[in-house]
């Protein structure tokens, strides 16, 4: 989150954090090189913040230093369908009940069913295997 682009009034000063080319020449990217490695970096920073949040509230205890690549191949890239009806949405997840991560998986959709989420329709949102 620390790379988000400066976009504030050219009269202002760039907050500190920013990552602004050297004046020297030193950064020797193209304007569209470079807006594309910010992009990657701010969408990297994102996934990273957005599992350790979903580790930290939703996974046992022991998932709060799992690294983000290994959450995505066993877990967040879990297949399923989803239905959507007048009063609720449901999401049904494909998780092999031998899967090493499916008692995990369980543990984390019961945090999430009771936390009473509504899509912006104001749909009640309910994930199960």
């Amino acid at each position: 989150m620390l790379r988000w682009p400066y976009f504030g009034e050219a009269d202002q000063a760039p907050p500190e954090n920013s990552h602004l080319p050297d004046k020297g020449g030193a950064d020797r990217s193209t304007p569209q090189e470079s807006s594309n490695l910010e992009l990657q970096d701010i969408f990297s920073d994102y996934v990273g913040k957005l599992s350790q949040y979903c580790q930290k509230y939703y996974f046992p205890p022991n998932y709060s230093d799992i690294d983000v690549s290994h959450m995505i191949k066993t877990v967040y890239e879990t297949s399923g369908s989803i239905y959507e009806a007048k009063e609720h949405t449901a999401v049904f997840l494909e998780v092999p009940p031998m899967s090493s991560h499916c008692k995990d998986i369980e543990y984390a959709l019961r945090r999430v069913n009771e936390r009473h989420i509504f899509d912006h329709f104001g749909r009640k949102l309910r994930i199960e295997i």
